[in-house]
């Protein structure tokens, strides 16, 4: 994981910990949130721990991804990818879910390297 990219996602999910610690907001569950780890399992992709102040642990999912383009300040007729880590707190159906999805994704890599060699492939 680039630095700048770690940097992003710790500040990420320290912000994720302040808000989900507000008694205001929306679903307060009375506990506040301190980020415990942040994990890197890919470029894009991390595991959060926080620790909450009842003592338990909880899980959350991070991923890095392109929220939209913008126009570039330097240079107005370029567009520039934004970027931003999205924090999802997964039950465990949603983690049942993604250890089946690895191999689908490895069938279907598998499946599509023979289009490689296609003749009609212009490239």
């Amino acid at each position: 994981m680039k630095k700048h990219i770690a940097r992003e996602l710790k500040r990420s999910a320290e912000e994720l910990a302040k808000t989900f610690s507000k008694p205001s907001r929306d679903y307060y569950s009375g506990q506040t949130f301190t980020l415990k780890e942040c994990r890197p399992l890919s470029d894009h992709c991390a595991a959060v721990i926080y620790k909450l102040s009842g003592g338990k642990l909880v899980l959350a999912l991070a991923f890095y991804k392109r929220t939209k383009k913008i126009e570039d300040p330097k240079n107005p007729k370029k567009k520039i990818d934004l970027w931003k880590w999205k924090i999802f707190f997964l039950s465990d159906s949603h983690i049942l879910g993604l250890t089946s999805i690895a191999e689908i994704k490895e069938e279907i890599e598998l499946y599509n390297f023979q289009f490689n060699f296609k003749e009609a492939d212009p490239f």
